[in-house]
């Protein structure tokens, strides 16, 4: 059996130095009867009943082959080392160590190779696959983070996790092994190898986009060359994530519920502001706006801020972006209107263009291109100007940035890719010639103090969205107006009453029985929430979509489910209150919210007298929240809904650019959608509800193209509108046990919406499941008819008694209810619009890195 060491020890064997580096190769193996060269893994296997002949397809099956396996300790390579050993194959894992050399861990404290090697051990030992332990910490920091520093000192924003695979996993550990006798070398890349026949030898290898588009990787693996090309097996080519958890827990593996890896693999959960920091230093530099000059404040340098960035730049009157760098006199250029100019980012040029078969076949008018990880591809061509390319997107990226990489696509087929130079275009962002000049001053001590920051003009209402003017606010607030009063009469009194007799309720019942005060409290608050429903179906007479299988749609109502959903919409929760009334579970509908909503008027009282839950968003108190509310849910009377919105905010571009600058900075896909879930909530509820939960409802929400968005003030106006709305239904058994595992889940379910909603805004094409129309309820009218009759009837009785009092009473008496009727709507249409939903108290980068 294996015994894997850490720190050089002399071996068995030692390579012999390449030549372009000093590499040393320090492996230790316990004895063997075997071949003293090489140790392999018996070939006795046996096909596992779960495991089709598609599923090895990537693993080259028809022949025994001696694989030499890159086992990072993670999920997706341990499953590729079982695909490889359950296709017959000899397999030896190799474990790569570049985390930092031992002089900087007091700094580096964060780096969990020794739990990788833990895993990488365990999953080996379960079929008795030798593993070796390879030192490449220093050919990492030559080959790859000397270069990543180098780069962001000149202003360019590699990718360490391109650089890795190419000079690294299959540069430098390659050459080593390459007087070995292996066939391949495999790895736990989402990318599928076809290889020639073995007649062919002169034919290239070709890569190809895996069976799962969302985790498809050929995008770090489009700089490879073909020798590289011809050495590789990637069994989980043929597989999707989803059945790569399920194979773990098939085969029983030790890390089968671990958290799939996150970040720059050298950093671990070291702030990258502060690896920068560090290793180039800090160099004061003033910031001018691009369009006026004006001197705003000094950075830290240059090197710290990407073109588009937000974060960081702490300057007032925002949101500002980062539009230019003058990488020569450490000046940063940033402007309010990165967004709303006419700004077109879809020209660019690659220079150090790698062909994995030869130069482009077909028509370069007509390829594909990433021009970073995810699902999406832009339609483009481009032109040869020497050894670079100039490269045309079908359609405008606010987020080209120079030193990443452009990789290109022939149907399914990766043929290459290059890095981005720079991106310009007739249209580029202007920097005024006052600003330009004022960054080459030698002596920046001349400009003075910054200037004092203006806020910027408002040239829309406070009601208009992006794209609607004031004048179309207005003319949605004059219908508005003819029913926000009489309507706000109307929820604030029945929603007083609501309120009160659920207050009696709590004192009298509650205390005794509780039981017995939930099933009473779910039919008084329906008599509030209805009145909503109204508003949905009845006056603005939105229509909803569902896509849904006809299981799913069965089990409505008869089980209790946590609701997980995309937050995107301002009446998202409404819609969510629709589905729960249709069904019959609107009044034990249950929700996880922020602490403030429980403060608003009728609605957030009903709210708490419901058993919401309600979060302060602090982690060291929310955690004893939820586990206590969780708890009391234990013996509800009847089916409920637990909503949670796990993206812990609403979307907004603002906080859209801020999480795909994490992303970014983590190495994660970056998303265009969706935010980046918060999973410590969802992982709590799991765990704490999974024994009486039975389902988790997969919910995706968005507005039907060249439909208007819906909000509560279109709605008062009577605005229609059409929504389409997933819903997908998985099993509470079938998630993972362990809280990584459950949090892996969360965020994987997150891609998947991201990539689905990107489909539908491009091809218009949003669900494979059959799509419903759903009626529109008799009783949600009945209710306001009643209420209304009730109201009208007290009304007459107040005037008259009012008769007998003076006149300036009674009005002013009418004047006070009017204005609480119309303060209290307007805090409730205001508290539901996203642009004026409740900022972090902290950036939300740091939010998601501790979440």
């Amino acid at each position: 059996m294996l015994s894997a060491v850490v720190k050089p020890l002399p071996s068995l064997f030692r390579l012999p130095p390449l030549s372009s580096s000093s590499l040393s190769l320090y492996l230790r193996v316990s004895p063997s009867p075997q071949s003293p060269r090489l140790l392999f893994s018996r070939r006795s296997y046996s096909r596992h009943a779960f495991l089709g002949d598609h599923h090895l397809s990537c693993s080259m099956p028809n022949k025994p082959l001696r694989v030499a396996v890159l086992l990072s300790g993670g999920v997706d390579s341990s499953v590729a080392l079982r695909l490889l050993h359950a296709a017959g194959h000899s397999c030896t894992a190799f474990y790569l160590k570049i985390w930092f050399q031992e002089g900087f861990q007091n700094f580096w404290n964060q780096c969990p190779w020794e739990d990788d090697l833990k895993y990488a051990k365990h999953v080996c030992e379960q079929v008795d696959v030798p593993l070796e332990v390879v030192h490449l910490t220093d050919e990492y920091w030559e080959r790859v983070v000397s270069y990543i520093i180098e780069e962001y000192r000149c202003g360019r924003t590699p990718n360490p996790d391109v650089l890795c695979n190419t000079r690294i996993k299959f540069g430098a550990f390659m050459d080593a092994i390459s007087g070995m006798e292996y066939d391949y070398i495999a790895s736990g890349h989402y990318a599928k190898v076809v290889h020639p026949p073995a007649d062919q030898t002169d034919s290239s290898s070709v890569l190809e986009l895996s069976q799962d588009m969302v985790k498809d990787q050929t995008y770090f693996l489009s700089h490879l060359s073909q020798t590289q090309l011809k050495r590789l097996l990637f069994p989980l080519g043929c597989v999707k994530k989803e059945e790569v958890r399920k194979f773990a827990t098939e085969f029983d593996l030790p890390n089968k519920d671990r958290k799939d890896s996150q970040g720059i693999c050298f950093l671990g959960k070291i702030k990258f502001s502060d690896f920068v920091g560090r290793h180039i230093g800090e160099m004061e530099g003033i910031i001018l706006e691009a369009e006026t000059g004006d001197f705003l404040g000094n950075h830290r340098g240059f090197w710290f801020y990407t073109i588009g960035q937000r974060q960081g730049l702490r300057l007032p009157g925002g949101p500002w972006y980062v539009v230019e760098k003058d990488t020569k006199n450490n000046v940063v250029f940033v402007s309010r209107n990165y967004y709303s100019m006419d700004k077109r980012r879809r020209v660019f040029r690659v220079g150090s263009l790698r062909w994995l078969s030869g130069k482009p076949s077909g028509n370069v008018n007509q390829l594909r291109c990433k021009v970073r990880h995810g699902p999406g591809f832009y339609s483009c061509r481009f032109e040869m100007e020497g050894d670079d390319a100039v490269v045309h997107l079908d359609e405008d990226d606010q987020g080209l940035a120079a030193g990443q990489f452009a990789a290109f696509y022939e149907g399914t087929t990766c043929i290459g890719s290059g890095v981005i130079l720079e991106s310009w275009d007739d249209q580029c962002f202007p920097v005024c010639a006052k600003a330009l000049e004022l960054a080459a001053f030698e002596d920046k001590t001349k400009l003075g103090k910054p200037v004092k920051i203006k806020t910027m003009p408002v040239t829309k209402s406070a009601e208009a969205e992006p794209g609607e003017t004031s004048a179309e606010a207005n003319d949605m607030a004059i219908p508005a107006a003819l029913v926000f009063v009489p309507v706000g009469v109307l929820f604030l009194v029945s929603g007083l009453i609501v309120n009160l007799i659920q207050l009696v309720f709590f004192i009298i019942v509650r205390p005794f029985s509780k039981s017995l005060y939930r099933r009473i409290n779910k039919n008084v608050v329906e008599l509030l929430w209805l009145q909503l429903i109204w508003l949905i179906d009845w006056w603005a007479c939105i229509k909803v979509n569902i896509y849904a299988d006809a299981e799913t749609l069965q089990l409505l109502g008869k089980e209790h489910a946590l609701v997980l959903s995309n937050h995107r919409s301002d009446i998202d929760w409404l819609i969510g209150w629709v589905m729960a009334q249709r069904a019959g579970c609107l009044g034990s509908s249950l929700a996880i919210m922020k602490k403030e909503a429980k403060y608003l008027p009728i609605i957030g009282w009903s709210m708490w007298f419901s058993d919401y839950i309600f979060l302060e968003r602090s982690w060291d108190k929310d955690e004893k929240t939820l586990t206590a509310g969780f708890k009391r849910f234990e013996d509800f009377p009847m089916t409920f809904w637990l909503a949670l919105f796990v993206e812990g905010t609403r979307f907004t571009q603002e906080k859209l650019e801020a999480a795909q600058e994490y992303a970014s900075i983590r190495s994660l896909p970056s998303p265009r959608n969706v935010l980046i879930p918060r999973t410590k909530g969802f992982v709590s509820a799991v765990s704490h509800i999974r024994s009486f939960v039975l389902a988790v409802y997969d919910c995706t929400l968005t507005v039907r193209n060249n439909q208007p968005k819906p909000t509560l003030l279109r709605m008062f106006s009577g605005q229609s509108s059409e929504l389409n709305l997933q819903l997908r239904r998985h099993k509470m058994s079938d998630l993972p046990e362990t809280d990584d595992g459950i949090a892996q889940w969360c965020q994987d379910l997150f891609i998947t919406k991201d990539a689905q909603l990107e489909t539908y805004f491009t091809k218009d094409v949003f669900s494979d499941l059959d799509v419903h129309q759903i009626n529109r309820p008799i009783k949600p009218l009945i209710v306001v008819i009643v209420w209304v009759c009730l109201l009208m009837y007290g009304g007459f009785k107040l005037l008259q008694w009012l008769s007998m009092v003076a006149s300036w009473e009674i009005i002013c008496l009418f004047v006070v209810i009017l204005v609480i009727a119309t303060i209290t709507m307007q805090v409730l249409i205001q508290s539901s619009e996203s642009h004026r939903s409740t900022p972090a108290k902290r950036p939300l980068q740091e939010q998601l890195i501790s979440a």
